[in-house]
């Protein structure tokens, strides 16, 4: 099963030609929570483009995402939106295009987008360069709905990797919760620090 979507990446083609002024992207489609990796019409660019903004809308918000999957899952149908807003969707899309032509514009990914990235087999900035578009919208409304309508489109083309990018980001961020031995250890150093200061200021101040 097929789903062409127009697209306006950034970027030369090697998009198939649309009219008017714009690029379709020919990706397969996953469903029952298989990972479909990019078939021969899919380019580099367009499959870098795909995971680095699955992993973005994911992280974006971790539970709409896999309730997205799960509704794939049950109705494939029910989640290809053909309607879905152009103006949103390429926003989110031409950014990582930018970074894709310049690399040395790219943003620096945190933690979870690193994680996102890695499981995704997305490049972290590229990653970061998607959710930066997201982060963009003028309220969160507008934040919500450029996630949204990129969400959806990772949905139609493969939905597993929503899953995936999902688990891991949420993962990265619940194990930030345990304390590690190097920030206890830095605890420790810094009231040894303190506590030679203080013997100092005492030597200094005796007579």
């Amino acid at each position: 099963m097929k789903l062409r979507i127009p697209l306006n990446l950034a970027g030369p083609p090697p998009f198939q030609a649309a009219a008017p002024g714009g690029y379709r992207l020919r990706l397969p489609v996953g469903f029952n929570g298989r990972t479909v990796g990019p078939a021969q019409t899919t380019s580099s660019r367009q499959s870098q483009t795909l995971r680095a903004v699955a992993a973005a809308t994911a992280l974006y918000d971790v539970s709409e995402s896999l309730e997205l999957v799960k509704r794939a899952k049950d109705a494939p149908e029910g989640v290809i939106d053909p309607n879905l807003d152009d103006d949103k969707l390429n926003q989110v899309l031409n950014a990582v295009g930018r970074v894709l032509d310049q690399p040395g514009d790219a943003p620096k990914a945190s933690k979870s987008q690193i994680a996102a990235a890695a499981v995704t087999f997305a490049r972290p900035e590229h990653v970061a360069a998607a959710a930066a578009a997201i982060a963009g919208g003028a309220n969160k409304a507008e934040r919500d709905a450029l996630a949204a309508e990129a969400r959806k489109w990772v949905a139609a083309v493969n939905p597993a990797l929503l899953a995936t990018a999902a688990r891991a980001g949420a993962s990265t961020e619940q194990l930030g919760r345990v304390p590690t031995q190097t920030s206890r250890l830095d605890r420790v150093e810094a009231s040894i620090s303190k506590l030679d200061e203080r013997v100092t200021r005492i030597e200094k101040a005796r007579p």
